[in-house]
């Protein structure tokens, strides 16, 4: 009897399914080898080490994620303190300025350089407030 070896062959269509199915499916099970061919097994089990370092970094990953969920809890919280503070400056400038401007009314007194200082630190108060609540507006995106 003679044999005849192809120049080219392969794996036929149902090796290439099997081969196919277990890369997709990395926790599956078989009742028996796969496949008989040594070389094709030896580097499934090479993604086996490659898919083991892919759940190392998606438990990473996992970590993270919990970490910026942390992060953006304690952002929301710093907002809530930020609004409080601003609500707060708001009423103590605004109640300034209506006393002063009751003492320049009532007195012969010139508030007017006190007025500017109080609007400039209202200002700057304001903008910073305002700075820090989009920085972590920008955070929690």
């Amino acid at each position: 009897m003679q044999v005849r070896l192809a120049k080219n062959y392969g794996f036929c269509f149902g090796v290439k399914r099997a081969i196919g199915l277990a890369e997709k499916k990395t926790n599956g099970i078989t009742l028996g080898p796969l496949i008989h061919n040594a070389k094709e097994i030896n580097r499934l089990k090479e993604n086996e080490a490659d898919l083991e370092k892919v759940n190392k970094d998606l438990n990473y990953l996992e970590g993270e994620k919990m970490r910026w969920k942390i992060d953006k809890e304690d952002c929301i919280q710093q907002q809530k303190q930020l609004r409080n503070i601003a609500v707060i400056l708001l009423v103590f400038f605004t109640l300034s300025a209506v006393l002063l401007l009751l003492t320049s009314l009532m007195t012969d007194i010139n508030t007017q350089l006190m007025m500017i200082i109080i609007a400039f630190v209202a200002v700057l108060i304001g903008t910073y407030v305002f700075l820090k609540y989009q920085e972590c507006n920008h955070e929690i995106r």
